[in-house]
């Protein structure tokens, strides 16, 4: 444990937290226990802090992994400390229930709407930046976030991404692309667009929207998740996706 001082400001360091392929430090920062991490381009952060800061009684922001500060000086950001994200969880647990996967990804749902009403494309649902809490989800993972409209760059997760997104035509329609994949990959450990063979052949099956559904998915979730394989003008938006009736299935369906 040491006291260092970001801008004036002293932080105590507690300990080292590895997430993804990103480093940060556990820490007390006006007088909270928060995550300090450096990198090189924080600008996406900065807009997004300011956007919470704006919109502080927006709904849902409660789905959001909290930005305490930035500092662009010196490259640090200051976030909310979470427990542990889905994949690691995953790795620990294996799948999870169909009861579980619906109560997180309903809780995804309003925070990646959230995010949309505040003027941001996510381009990064996936379960490594997905966060649980107790038992709340959180949203993380901003580096890669762009304004709406504002985004012709080539960026994402493979596996994860729109047939728009490999177009360079990412839009808030290829986050609910990237939900579903989530959806599936929670309840298999499989995503239905795995370049199990070679990149071609797995970015042939996201251009021609033909998933291919781990066995061991349940009809039901198939279902829901193959709406959103769609072109983007005919992919369930927001509300579609809250009032689906998969969300009220019985457990005994899983």
């Amino acid at each position: 444990m040491h006291v260092t001082l970001v801008e004036q400001e002293p932080v105590t360091m507690h300990t080292t937290l590895w997430h993804e392929d990103s480093v940060g430090e556990i820490c007390t920062f006006r007088n909270r226990l928060c995550v300090v991490k450096t990198q090189d381009r924080i600008y996406e952060e900065h807009l997004l802090k300011e956007a919470m800061q704006a919109h502080v009684n927006a709904p849902n922001q409660q789905y959001l992994v909290q930005i305490f500060e930035t500092f662009d000086t010196i490259s640090k950001i200051f976030f909310e400390l979470c427990d542990m994200d889905l994949a690691r969880i995953q790795s620990i647990n294996g799948p999870f229930n169909g009861t579980d996967t619906r109560a997180y990804c309903l809780q995804v749902a309003h925070g990646m709407h959230c995010l949309h009403s505040m003027g941001f494309i996510h381009r990064r649902i996936t379960p490594e930046h997905i966060m649980l809490n107790g038992t709340n989800i959180k949203i993380c993972g901003y580096s890669k976030l762009r304004s709406i409209g504002n985004d012709i760059s080539l960026n994402g997760i493979p596996e994860f991404m729109a047939p728009e997104q490999l177009l360079h035509d990412t839009r808030v329609e290829s986050d609910w692309w990237s939900f579903a994949c989530l959806v599936c990959e929670m309840m298999t450990g499989i995503g239905p667009f795995q370049f199990q063979d070679t990149v071609v052949v797995g970015i042939y099956h996201i251009m021609f929207m033909e998933p291919i559904i781990p066995a061991m998915l349940p009809y039901e979730t198939e279902l829901f998740i193959t709406k959103y394989f769609c072109n983007w003008r005919d992919r369930p938006n927001y509300m579609d996706t809250i009032i689906d009736p998969w969300f009220l299935q019985d457990v005994t369906h899983d």
